[in-house]
């Protein structure tokens, strides 16, 4: 989840998940990188992609590496990138103003009330800073510019389920609770222990929209992704108190392709010729307490190290791949 838990303080590690999104203040929940080889579950689906599935129970833990491919996970596989008509699933009202919401706030500038705390080339790092009751409810933003990939290709590999332990460096074991719609998710998942901190685990669901440029209309469009924790207990992944400490979390990216030569119609784009600018944000209840200090010296040292393991994730997964902007 992006748990720095998308996200990432637990920023998908901004449901996100960020790595950010599970940053457990008590705990470093980044560990060394390590990718995980296993076979693909899904297929990157694209837009047009058709599934009659209404999704299923699946379970991923990391030592699933054998595991064959079923036709449940074969049909959550298909799911499509572009955003659906609108679905009956309770949760759609929410995932749709959410995610509208969170787009609109990541897209603001940083003006008064952000302070930078790391900036590295291209990539910027921001916080805002508040607390609760003493216990750290801080925002983080992060932007950056990620040569050689696109919007679509950042963006789908944050949401699809078979690229995450590939650069979500703590996660234990994920769920795919259910299907909500084509390109909607609700996951459960448990992040690894790091002593002496209480395990965490998550509920949350994921959404990949394209929405138009409003700014630039003749533009490339702009690919989104919003992690939100539900709100009560899930009958699929209730809280098991005493055995994990759950997380919440709140994580959105934002990508969009910049290409700087149009190539002729007989030729195909190339890697050389696209970028991609991220705007990431998240906020996460670690669950628990924990001192503000420690809280914030762990984030301010896990945050940057998820961006660059995403971010170069991303870059090893689709140097050798055919350009897709959808």
């Amino acid at each position: 989840m992006n748990f720095v838990l998308n996200c990432s303080v637990v920023l998908p590690k901004c449901s996100v998940i960020d790595k950010l999104d599970l940053l457990s203040s008590d705990s470093v929940l980044f560990t060394q990188a390590e990718r995980i080889s296993f076979n693909r579950l899904y297929q990157m689906g694209g837009p047009g992609d058709e599934s009659g599935s209404t999704g299923s129970n699946l379970t991923i833990s990391s030592q699933d590496d054998q595991k064959s491919q079923t036709d449940d996970e074969r049909a959550l596989s298909d799911s499509s990138t572009e955003a659906s008509a609108v679905p009956s699933h309770p949760l759609w009202p929410d995932i749709e103003r959410i995610t509208l919401e969170q787009l609109t706030f990541a897209q603001q500038g940083v003006g008064e009330g952000w302070e930078i705390f790391e900036q590295d080339g291209e990539m910027k790092l921001y916080k805002r800073e508040k607390e609760v009751n003493g216990l750290v409810q801080d925002t983080l933003k992060a932007v950056h510019v990620v040569k050689g990939v696109t919007g679509f290709e950042m963006a789908n590999c944050f949401f699809q389920p078979e690229y995450r332990f590939g650069w979500e460096t703590t996660l234990e074991e994920m769920k795919i609770i259910e299907k909500v719609s084509d390109d909607a998710i609700l996951f459960h998942q448990i992040h690894k222990r790091v002593w002496p901190a209480s395990q965490r685990d998550a509920v949350f669901w994921s959404h990949i929209r394209q929405i138009p440029d409003s700014e630039n209309p003749d533009g490339e469009p702009i690919w989104v992704v919003c992690n939100k924790s539900l709100a009560k207990d899930h009958p699929a992944a209730p809280d098991k108190k005493g055995k994990y400490t759950r997380a919440f979390l709140t994580a959105v990216i934002v990508c969009q392709t910049i290409i700087t030569k149009h190539p002729n119609d007989e030729d195909e784009l190339s890697r050389a010729e696209v970028t991609c600018k991220i705007s990431y944000c998240s906020h996460v209840d670690p669950g628990g307490w924990v001192p503000a200090a420690a809280t914030r010296a762990v984030y301010k040292r896990e945050y940057p190290k998820f961006l660059r393991k995403f971010t170069s994730y991303v870059i090893d997964e689709c140097q050798d791949k055919p350009v897709r902007t959808n």
